[in-house]
């Protein structure tokens, strides 16, 4: 009987993805052997964490499949998509693999962004060299949110993590958890603009709708991203997304994305 694991990451490779494994075989950027080596060049290995990768074959594994994945999904997004992944990715670098001290914790966070960049190769082949290394469970990016253009990021945002179910809201999504309730909600919003049926209705004070975590507009995003999204929330209300973005006070409830900076909308297990 086929491992447990083995069996999921098999699953995860379509008809329309073995074409395309065969033709990254073909061009020679698919699946390597098994002592190929990272995706950079060991012998300018300078930080410990890049001669722990050269020293270690599972690590050096992991590395040349991540560069592939990464490749092949910034290949997939438009230029300003693109941009933001870059910049994620280096942020990955910077706070995740870099700040490991130990095979185990690379490994892991090796794992975990391959997860990520997964999410962004619907049909793509993965790589069978993973078949070896356990399940992490991470969380699929679903989304990348460029930002707007011509819009001065500034200085005035805090960096925010929504995580909720997401029901469809006019120009994009709520995230809601079980508190929500979709009638009050639709009460308050048919109110806004007027404070006196407000007061009224829901009395004195900040009135917010109860159980919404934050919200998100789509309108940036296209088709592929929109509908992997919609499938979520048209799950029945047990998909969880997770939207990591940036926010003017955050510790407003609920946040709301600001378009001036990237986010990013991962589809990821209830915690």
């Amino acid at each position: 009987m086929m491992p447990a694991t083995q069996e999921k990451r098999m699953k995860r490779t379509t008809p329309l993805g073995m074409a395309l494994a065969g033709l990254l075989l073909l061009s020679g950027q698919g699946q390597a052997g098994p002592d190929a080596g990272p995706s950079f060049d060991c012998a300018r290995a300078r930080t410990q964490v890049e001669r722990m990768v050269c020293a270690t074959p599972r690590l050096s594994v992991l590395d040349a499949v991540l560069g592939r994945y990464y490749a092949a999904a910034g290949q997939s997004l438009p230029l300003g998509q693109r941009s933001c992944l870059a910049a994620e990715q280096r942020t990955w670098l910077a706070t995740q693999r870099n700040a490991c001290g130990s095979a185990a914790c690379l490994e892991r966070a090796y794992l975990l962004r391959l997860d990520a960049l997964e999410g962004l190769l619907p049909g793509a082949a993965v790589d069978r060299r993973l078949e070896g290394y356990p399940d992490v469970a991470g969380a699929r990016l679903l989304a990348v949110v460029p930002a707007a253009a011509g819009r001065d990021p500034g200085e005035d945002l805090e960096e925010v993590l929504m995580e909720g179910t997401p029901v469809e809201d006019e120009g994009g999504y709520l995230l809601v958890d079980a508190r929500f309730d979709p009638r009050t909600h639709g009460e308050l919003a048919a109110m806004q603009g007027d404070a006196d049926a407000i007061r009224a209705r829901f009395g004195d004070g900040p009135v917010r709708s109860p159980g919404v975590v934050g919200s998100f507009g789509t309108y940036l995003l296209d088709d592929r991203a929109r509908a992997a999204i919609a499938a979520i929330a048209g799950g029945g209300g047990d998909g969880i997304v997770r939207v990591k973005g940036w926010a003017v006070h955050a510790d407003a409830a609920p946040p709301a994305l600001d378009p001036r900076r990237c986010a990013f909308v991962y589809a990821a297990a209830p915690r």
